[in-house]
Order: C-alpha cells, then structure tokens, then sequence
C-alpha cells in the first residue's frame, strides 16, 4: 500500500554558483517531470530551494540536484532522517544476531576463555580501546564482544589472518626466539611456515555450522561489501536511498534465515580439531617453551658467527629468512651444537671449528 506522507527536503545553495534566474531555470530542467512541490528564494547568501513530496519522487530528487559540494548544504531532509532511523534499527538487529550466533558458536568450541584464546589480539585490543571510554559498571556488565564495532564482528567471521606476513621484519630477537623453540632444520621450517600460514576461522569454526556453505559466503560477501559502508552512511549522516534500506531489509531477513538454519552442534572431533588450531594460532605466548628448556636456555645458545651474520643482514623478512634456512653454513653453525638443552655452545669455537673431544667417552659414562 502507498504512503500518502509527504516530505519536505531544503537545500541552501552558494549565490555566487548561478543567478537567480539561472538557478531557477536550471532547477525547473531538473525537476520538471517529479511530482513534487517547489519553492526558491534568497537569501542574503544563499537561495534556499524547498522541496515536498511522496517518498519516491523525493528520494528521485536526490539524483536531479547535483551542484559543487562546497557551494550546496541539505539544510532538512525528512525522508533521510526517516530512512536513517529505519536502518539503524535493522542494524542494530543485524549485529545483535552475529554477536549471538559468534559468541554461541566459539562457546561451543573453546568454552567461555574463548574471546582470549581464539580472537585475534588486534581485535582484543580495539574493545579495550573503546572499553576505556564506557565506564567500570560497563565493562563489569558486558563481554568484551559487546564492545566490538561492527566492522570488528565482520572480521571475526570473514577475515583471513595470518600470525606472520611473508614480509614480516624479522629481527635477530624473532630469530632467537625462534631457534630456541626448535632443535632441528626441519621443524624450524615447519614453524615458520605455520606461523606465515593464511587462515580462516569461517573455514575452521563457522563453515562447520552450514550444510549450505554456498549462502553463508553470499550472504557474508554481500555483508562485506554492501551492509558496512550502508551502516558508513547511517553512522555519518550522509545521504541514503530507499533502495539501500530496502537492501538492508533483504540481508537481515537472509542472515536470520541463514543462522537459524544453521546446526546446533559440532561433532566432537571437529570442536577438538577447531579448538587445537586456533589456540595455537592466537594465543598471545605463542613460544611456550618447556620450563626446564627454558631455564637452561637462559644463557644464549646461538653461536657468536650466527648472530654476527644475522647482525650484519640487518632486518629481514620472512621470504628471506625461509632462503637463509637453507645455507649450509648457517646448519652448521647452529644445528651441530651437541645438546640445545646445555645452554652452551661448548662444541664450536669462534671461528665455528668442531671442538669435540672424547664424546664417546662421555656417553658411556653416562
């Protein structure tokens, strides 16, 4: 049924843009075939051009009355105070749905330490950003999910992460750290590369939830690129259209349909196998290093020539360092150390010479 409300739009407009002649005539080109009621005057710096009319001949004006931005003010406009408080509303219940759906789903999976152990700590630290600002009783009041922006919710479901970037600065304290995790060649590898891996918690958690995987990536794409910068223009106060909140009413109606479709549980070997990846993933001491390892590291295990070498590249990346790996010289150096677990480096000299001596012996009398 069409709505008999009418509308009322003002613009003000630079008086040095056009005559008032000229403006009028221009406008009347403009606007001639809505329906609309029009009035212009002046003023003593602007002209003041009022517009009444139903909401689709009003939302059409929007397109006819195109003028420099710096010479033109939409003083009152009606139907987009209207339109913006109709989209707050679905957006508010579209976030409100995702924080549900997220905040269930990672229950499931890593219990109720899950904002810690499997949210990324970029994300942790903006809530605590915005935390700051909203008072102790908040805070008390709410999980930290509650003080996640929108875009933040988004990025929990959708975003790839990865811990290291190909081309991370790697320093010689990224290095030390990480030989002092791993005591072979090959492990080393294969940490860097799981640390440098692209990963997705919609592949690993959320994807579990859909037999349907093909809607939920429409639906969240459609999020990404149209639900956001709507929510950019309602947050903003810039100009919206009818058909952008109509939009809106689409995408809140598939993501209610799309999440109460959605299984109430995960087998328990995929929440196991969810839960492992993650937490290694995002949990902030990513290096646990066994206590005792850790206590008898407390001297430097890594060669004077290693550090010197790695001194000398200065700041690397991580697609250089997986090259640096390969030299034969830089194994030598560290990966023939006798035992890591020492804390010495007793089995090289300065200049990376062999210096072992009765190793037999020493074994048989242990």
């Amino acid at each position: 049924m069409t709505s008999n409300k009418k509308y009322k739009l003002e613009y003000w407009i630079d008086l040095s843009i056009l005559n008032k002649e000229d403006f009028e005539k221009e406008i009347s080109n403009k606007l001639s075939r809505l329906d609309i009621e029009r009035e212009i005057t002046e003023k003593r710096k602007f002209y003041s051009l009022k517009i009444k009319g139903d909401k689709q001949n009003v939302d059409a004006c929007y397109d006819k009355i195109e003028f420099e931005r710096e010479g033109v003010f939409r003083a009152n406009d009606e139907l987009g105070d209207e339109l913006r408080g109709n989209a707050y509303k679905i957006l508010s219940e579209i976030e409100t749905e995702l924080r549900k759906f997220i905040s269930k789903t990672m229950i499931e999976v890593a219990g109720f330490a899950w904002w810690d152990q499997l949210i990324p700590k970029n994300l942790r630290e903006r809530a605590i950003e915005i935390e700051k600002s909203s008072g102790k009783n908040e805070v008390k009041l709410h999980h930290p999910i509650e003080f996640t922006m929108f875009d933040g919710l988004i990025e929990i479901v959708t975003a790839e992460y990865t811990e290291w970037s190909k081309e991370k600065p790697l320093t010689v304290s990224d290095l030390e750290e990480l030989l002092n995790k791993y005591d072979s060649i090959e492990k080393l590898k294969d940490g860097l590369a799981n640390k440098s891996k692209t990963i997705s918690i919609w592949e690993d958690v959320f994807s579990n939830y859909f037999d349907d995987k093909e809607t939920w990536y429409e639906l969240k794409e459609k999020i990404k690129d149209r639900v956001i910068p709507i929510r950019n223009k309602v947050m903003h106060h810039r100009l919206l259209r009818v058909y952008e909140v109509n939009q809106l009413e689409e995408y809140r109606t598939q993501l209610n349909r799309t999440i109460r479709g959605a299984k109430r549980k995960m087998t328990k070997e995929k929440l196991s196998k969810a839960f492992k990846k993650w937490s290694s993933i995002f949990e902030d001491k990513m290096f646990q290093i066994d206590p005792e390892i850790l206590k008898a590291v407390s001297t430097p295990i890594i060669p004077p020539a290693t550090i010197k070498a790695m001194q000398e590249i200065g700041v690397i990346n991580i697609s250089a360092i997986q090259k640096f790996l390969e030299a034969k010289e830089f194994q030598r150096l560290y990966f023939e150390i006798p035992d890591l677990k020492t804390g010495t480096n007793d089995g090289i000299d300065e200049e990376g010479e062999n210096n072992e001596t009765d190793t037999n012996n020493d074994e048989s009398d242990t």
